[in-house]
């Protein structure tokens, strides 16, 4: 993502109709000027490759070093007790 200013930590990213879908935990410019960002987003938004912006400028995804592990919370609650 290209920036003059870097988003400061708690900005929220949105899709293109300005809803929610997260919000910048960390950012950082790189060594090409770009604005690198960390953030907390729902899964769907990677899932279902939703748009998304920052200040109405495009966010670039890229996939994350890890898998997701989605675990169903009443399995979970299952095993817990």
């Amino acid at each position: 993502m290209s920036a003059s200013a870097l988003p400061q930590i708690g900005d929220s990213l949105v899709d293109k109709e300005g809803k929610a879908l997260g919000e910048v935990v960390n950012s950082a410019f790189s060594d090409e000027q770009q604005v690198e960002l960390l953030a907390v987003m729902n899964t769907k938004v990677a899932e279902e490759q939703i748009s998304v912006y920052w200040q109405a400028q495009p966010v670039t995804l890229h996939a994350l070093p890890y898998p997701i592990e989605r675990l169903d919370p009443e399995a979970l609650a299952a095993q817990l007790s």
